[in-house]
C-alpha cells in the first residue's frame, strides 16, 4: 500500500474567500486535515467546502472552523440498480481527480493548510 500526502496551502482574498485545488490523485480518500496557521489563521468564522473536482462528491462541510481538525469522509453505499445499500460508510474514492478547498469568512489575508492523504 502505497501513502499519498498533498498540501495545500490557501491565502484568502479580500472578501474572506479562496478557492484553491490538489494536484490530481488516485486512490482512496482516507483523510483531510486542517492545519490552523500559527500567526495569521484563518478567522473563527471560516467554513470550509470541500469536495472531488470532477463531479463535486462531498467530502467535507465545515461551519466556523476555528481549530486544526481532521476529517476520514466516508458516503453511503448503494446497490447496482442504486438503491440504498445497507453499507451506510464507504470510502470515497478518486481516479486522476482533484480535490477542491473553497473558504468562505475566512478573513482578509488569511492563510491555511490543508493535507490530503490517499492510498
Amino acid at each position: 500500500m502505497h501513502v499519498i500526502r498533498k498540501v495545500v496551502d490557501i491565502l484568502t482574498a479580500t472578501d474572506g474567500g479562496a478557492t484553491e485545488y490538489s494536484p490530481p490523485l488516485t486512490g482512496r480518500l482516507v483523510e483531510v486535515i486542517y492545519t490552523k496557521d500559527a500567526s495569521n489563521a484563518l478567522a473563527s468564522t471560516a467554513d470550509f467546502t470541500v469536495t472531488t473536482e470532477r463531479d463535486g462528491q462531498a467530502v467535507w462541510n465545515g461551519v466556523n472552523v476555528n481549530a486544526s481538525t481532521s476529517v476520514r469522509p466516508v458516503r453511503a453505499g448503494s446497490t447496482v440498480s442504486g438503491a440504498a445499500s445497507t453499507l451506510t460508510e464507504v470510502p470515497l474514492h478518486l481516479a486522476d481527480d482533484r480535490v477542491k478547498f473553497v473558504v468562505a469568512q475566512g478573513g482578509n489575508a488569511k492563510a491555511g493548510r490543508f493535507t490530503v492523504i490517499t492510498i
